[in-house]
């Protein structure tokens, strides 16, 4: 059966609900080899090459597809890992292997250059795999005739599947959607119900896909991509304050603050879900603190704090969280997503908890508690020897809460204390740590003043 779906009504169905996918598997017939091969986990079989997978190898594979599904990655096959092996999913793959990254998961594929699209039925028989779909320009989208379908079932009974919730997934793949690792989103691949709406990780895939169709302003964010970097100070939204609780707002005086950053030759201090600017030190920018979320367009509105950010040798402004990170253009606009994979940091990194490029070197550091990678950016790959440990900094803490780059010296900051770090000795300056409160914001000393001149916690 065909029917032709304009592509602006598809859009329109896709902007109104989430979906889950389906999935039966049971480990007696499908191993965990076959599971974790299958969906991306280890790689294919090459045909006529006779190897077995270690052990560790399955670990491994395991412990990413428990990463992915948003489990603990602990490479056991614990009750909730034995449990999402045996639910309902989509049959499409969730990690794209590529030979330059393995692991890699394209957030988006590719798109249509048309407006009708097409779908059928036929399959392989009760159970198992559900449906799948074909990114453009294939497209097709599979459901299986034998399936017991119905509209909005009732939860008790596991036999039925949702016909719909699994078609808005199937729609996401056809239209060019990948799997998503975002629990809640349309695209995640195990099957989950209600269906209600989007989550914004499924909404930012599609604008990214199809902002040139249904954007009359895609040509002015195409150009944000590219253009160059120049006189950026001037480019930091301005805010007013207006209809702001300020009992609402953290004292910057008395808080550890989340981490800080120079962005656009500013320093820019992050909080709970506030973002100070400070042109210099102790001076904040008018109209701040402001809301993160009102400063960075497109963020996902369940990013609820911002632990890691840093600006690109190109101008571009990189938030990470968890295993993924959002890429801004000089203006604050949303340009990209991706994977922190793409970094080449390893995949049993959970998250990176500071990032910084160094005016030494030019290179790009990415820390995780007590250890750090060193990138370069020019080649995009990662330097031989790393991961080392925070100890190579010497007489700097560890972790740390942020990394910068101001006025040409590095500076390192954990809770209420700074180091100013010396490249040349590569350690830390003797008469360091000092209070960060009374020497970067405008906050008075204070009796604790004295305690924070150790490294020792207060």
């Amino acid at each position: 059966m065909n029917i032709y779906v304009k592509f602006y009504l598809v859009l329109f169905f896709l902007s109104s609900v989430t979906c889950r996918s389906a999935l039966q598997e049971e480990l007696t017939v499908l191993s965990v080899k076959e599971f974790l091969t299958k969906y991306g986990y280890l790689p294919e079989r090459i045909k006529g090459v006779d190897y077995t997978y270690t052990k560790k190898a399955i670990a491994d594979g395991v412990r990413r597809m428990q990463a992915f599904a948003g489990l603990p990655p602990t490479g056991e096959i614990d009750e909730e890992t034995e449990k999402l092996f045996k639910t309902k999913r989509c049959g499409v793959k969730d990690i794209v292997t590529t030979s330059s990254n393995r692991h890699k998961r394209y957030i988006v594929q590719q798109g249509w250059d048309k407006k009708t699209i097409t779908y059928r039925f036929p399959f392989d028989g009760p159970g198992r795999v559900v449906a799948h779909a074909f990114p453009p320009p294939h497209g097709a989208m599979h459901f299986d005739d034998d399936e017991l379908w119905a509209d909005n079932p009732v939860d008790e009974d596991e036999d039925v599947t949702d016909f719909f919730a699994v078609a808005v997934h199937e729609i996401g793949h056809a239209l060019g959607l990948s799997h998503s690792n975002v629990k809640a989103s349309v695209m995640y691949p195990y099957y989950q119900v209600p269906v209600e709406k989007l989550h914004e990780d499924d909404i930012s895939g599609m604008r990214e896909l199809y902002s040139s169709v249904t954007n009359d302003n895609s040509k002015e964010d195409s150009e944000e991509t590219t253009e160059a970097v120049v006189s950026r100070s001037s480019l930091v939204p301005r805010f007013t304050k207006a209809d702001i609780d300020e009992d609402d707002i953290p004292d910057l005086c008395f808080t550890y603050y989340d981490t800080i950053q120079v962005i656009q030759g500013k320093i820019f201090v992050f909080e709970e879900e506030w973002v100070w600017v400070l042109t210099e030190r102790k001076q904040i920018e008018e109209g701040y603190p402001k809301k993160f979320h009102d400063v960075f367009i497109g963020l996902p509105k369940y990013i609820n704090v911002i632990k890691t950010i840093y600006e690109k040798r190109n101008g571009h402004i990189v938030i990470f969280w968890s295993r993924h990170y959002w890429e801004f253009s000089s203006r604050f606009r949303l340009i990209k997503r991706g994977r922190i994979t793409e970094y080449s940091v390893p995949p049993q990194v959970s998250e990176l908890t500071t990032v910084f490029i160094s005016n030494y070197n030019n290179k790009t550091y990415l820390f995780e508690e007590e250890r750090f990678w060193r990138y370069n950016e020019d080649t995009k790959k990662m330097d031989r020897g790393y991961p080392k440990m925070m100890s190579a900094w010497r007489k700097v803490p560890a972790p740390v809460n942020a990394a910068i780059i101001w006025k040409g010296d590095t500076f390192f900051f954990q809770g209420p204390r700074f180091w100013r770090f010396d490249n040349t000795l590569i350690q830390a300056h003797e008469y360091y740590p000092l209070p960060t409160a009374q020497i970067w914001f405008p906050c008075e000393a204070t009796p604790e003043m004295g305690r924070y001149l150790t490294n020792d916690e207060p």
